[in-house]
């Protein structure tokens, strides 16, 4: 990830579907959740409808600067558009505690 300061990440993906244990939602759709790790909002935008016998996971969706959702995931083959207030100003806190820097406590000496 870059040390830049994006508020901001867009994800355009195409998440095939695949065996969920019940009661779970797909790994998938935590990925775009690790990602705002980073303490930035999360967009993705997941195919939906089955395309040549293909089935897609659906997950559209917002996650906050915290990892939590804010909108969707949709997980469901519906046309639709979730949306969320997003304050950009959160995602340019990147402490993660008192002693703790997502940004700060970088090594960009070994990457």
């Amino acid at each position: 990830m870059t040390t830049a300061a994006a508020p901001v990440l867009a994800v355009s993906t195409n998440w095939p579907v695949s065996p969920v244990p019940a009661g779970e939602r797909s790994v998938l759709i935590a990925h775009a959740q690790v990602a705002a790790a980073n303490r930035m909002f999360v967009a993705v935008a997941d195919r939906r409808a089955a395309e040549r016998g293909v089935d897609w996971v659906c997950g559209t969706s917002v996650a906050g600067p915290r990892g939590y959702p804010l909108a969707g995931p949709l997980l469901k083959d519906t046309p639709a558009v979730p949306a969320a207030d997003c304050d950009l100003a959160e995602a340019g806190d990147k402490a993660a505690g008192p002693r703790n820097d997502v940004r700060r406590d970088r090594r960009t000496d070994l990457h």
